[in-house]
């Protein structure tokens, strides 16, 4: 699968009310310079992916569900973890709030997937939408959990 992206700030959070929130408990196995691997758990799912990146927009993703139980035992060899919660504000393109956790807390950014890096390139953001973050450590999960408390508050601070 082909993933398109670019990643904001939230300047002003839209009201997530009314709708359904998704968990994510992502661990990372590999960190690469152009792959990563790792499982994660989206509510009651347990899914192994390695990404690789394709360029600055693009990434393949291969995807496969295993059992909690692989889960639970692969989750003992990392060390690296993010918690957050995902809402899906709208489709085509696909954009959605991510409200990070634990170690992140304070991070909301704003994902929009896209069907093509033309469609990605000329996207203008919503009102609601602050800074870029694409290629940033901000705007990538791999490069955010390298990073330390005093390091992720400086980043925060310097984009918002």
């Amino acid at each position: 699968m082909i993933e398109i992206e670019r990643k904001w700030l939230v300047s002003k959070l839209p009201d997530l009310k009314w709708i359904k929130q998704k968990s994510y408990k992502r661990y990372f196995l590999f960190i690469g310079k152009t792959v990563e691997v790792r499982i994660q758990k989206v509510d009651s799912k347990y899914i192994f992916e390695v990404k690789e990146e394709n360029n600055k927009l693009s990434s393949i993703k291969h995807v496969l569900k295993i059992s909690k139980k692989v889960f639970e035992e692969l989750k003992k060899t990392c060390n690296k973890f993010i918690v957050r919660d995902s809402y899906v504000i709208q489709q085509k393109p696909e954009i959605s709030v991510k409200i990070y956790h634990r170690d992140f807390k304070g991070l909301i950014r704003v994902e929009a997937e896209f069907n093509s890096e033309i469609e990605a390139n000329e996207f203008k953001p919503l009102s609601w939408f602050g800074t870029e973050i694409t290629h940033t450590k901000l705007g990538k999960d791999k490069e955010l959990v390298k990073l330390n408390k005093s390091d992720f508050n400086l980043l925060l601070k310097k984009y918002s």
